[in-house]
Formats: structure tokens, C-alpha cells, sequence
């Protein structure tokens, strides 16, 4: 079965590629439905999702200006407790993050890790 999103390790492509909308849900359920995040910058993005799908379109999901990394210790939110996420990439990334969380019948989607260096296909969660 071809997957319907695999992660990035190619930060370049994701470079570029702007906010298109938010979506209200715990990272919990992020992590349930797309696996573990990668870090985020260290500065206003504390960890990220960087997504590839249907071969070309990016998708990213992030916590913008709401971490602990930006905000400090005693304002800012951890990735655990939010609830608010910033969706960026390709203009239907949005539509293609809301419509896998928000789908009950969508238990995980199928993510998998492109090895670039080893030229290999591994699973990723």
C-alpha cells in the first residue's frame, strides 16, 4: 500500500513554504494520527511535524510563538498541554491535516521515513 504521507528529512523543502490555516486539537491526538514530532527550531517552533504527500505536496505542523523555546518556562506551553497548532505548506495542506484528525475512522496514517543517504524506504513509527 502506498503511504499517504512519509516525513521529511530534508529540511530544505520545507523552507519557504508558509502558514494556511490552524487547527484546535492535543498533541496526543497529532501524535496518534501522524507519529512522533522532529524538533522544531529551538526558537519559535518547538517541535514540527514535516510532512510529504501524494509525492510532492508539503504539509507541516508546528507551535508557533506558544513554547516554551519563545515564550520561557512560565508563559510558554508545552507541546503536550497545546492546543492550538499552526498548519503550513502547500494550499490544501490544511484541508489534508484537519480532514486525518478530525476523520474517526482515520486511526494513524501511514508515515514513512525516506533515508536519503542509504537511499532506503523504513518505517518511520
Amino acid at each position: 500500500m502506498t503511504p499517504l504521507a512519509k516525513k521529511l528529512i530534508d529540511r530544505t523543502r520545507v523552507t519557504g513554504k508558509g502558514y494556511v490555516g490552524q487547527i484546535t486539537t492535543d498533541y496526543d491526538t497529532l501524535v496518534e494520527k501522524f507519529g512522533k514530532p522532529g524538533p522544531g527550531d529551538g526558537y519559535k517552533v518547538d517541535v514540527e511535524w514535516q510532512l510529504e504527500v501524494a509525492g510532492d505536496t508539503i504539509v507541516t505542523i508546528y507551535d508557533w510563538k506558544r513554547g516554551i523555546s519563545y515564550l520561557g518556562a512560565e508563559e510558554g506551553i508545552s507541546p503536550r498541554k497545546n492546543k492550538l497548532w499552526n498548519i503550513g505548506g502547500d494550499r490544501w495542506a490544511a484541508k489534508f491535516v484537519r480532514a486525518v484528525v478530525e476523520e474517526p475512522t482515520v486511526r494513524k496514517v501511514k508515515i514513512r521515513l525516506l533515508k536519503v543517504e542509504l537511499g532506503e524506504l523504513d518505517e518511520w513509527n
